[in-house]
């Protein structure tokens, strides 16, 4: 069975955990999925034993978090040849912020990248309740998990 580990920041609405959590209950048996926050400072454990590397966040001011960002400049060296997958959680959807992200890690293989609205309530938003209050839903949970096994099968 394939193992990725997937380092992640979340905390607007904790959208991007709330994804991953639900995605990994559904790869539950096809693939393994540990999840490690960045958010608090946690450790990291030695990724050499993972099949592949996720990078999770919502996009903030259209870039991923910069907990996400810094780790993967301090560590491009180590990721160099590593297959990498990319998730996020945005107002819109866009995959621009994983592919800035990407390109900061030359040499590495992208498996893909993989996106979804989340709740935003930024600025004006938060006066009517904000966009995308359901989301990320089941079905966005369960698309992220055909991706990646879909990705993992390859």
């Amino acid at each position: 069975m394939k193992k990725i580990i997937v380092l992640y920041d979340s905390w607007h609405h904790n959208n991007t955990e709330k994804l991953l959590q639900g995605c990994s209950k559904k790869c539950q048996g096809k693939v393994t999925i540990d999840l490690c926050s960045l958010h608090d400072d946690n450790a990291v454990p030695d990724l050499s034993s993972y099949d592949a590397i996720g990078f999770a966040s919502g996009v903030y001011a259209g870039r991923m978090s910069d907990k996400i960002l810094t780790y993967i400049k301090d560590n491009q060296t180590a990721l160099t040849g590593r297959s990498v997958l990319f998730f996020s959680t945005s107002s819109s959807g866009n995959t621009k912020a994983m592919k800035n992200a990407a390109d900061m890690i030359p040499g590495s293989t992208v498996k893909g990248m993989f996106a979804c609205r989340g709740w935003n309530t930024f600025g004006p938003f938060k006066l009517f309740g904000g966009t995308n209050k359901n989301c990320p839903n089941e079905a966005d949970m369960q698309k992220a998990a055909d991706f990646i096994m879909e990705t993992m099968a390859e």
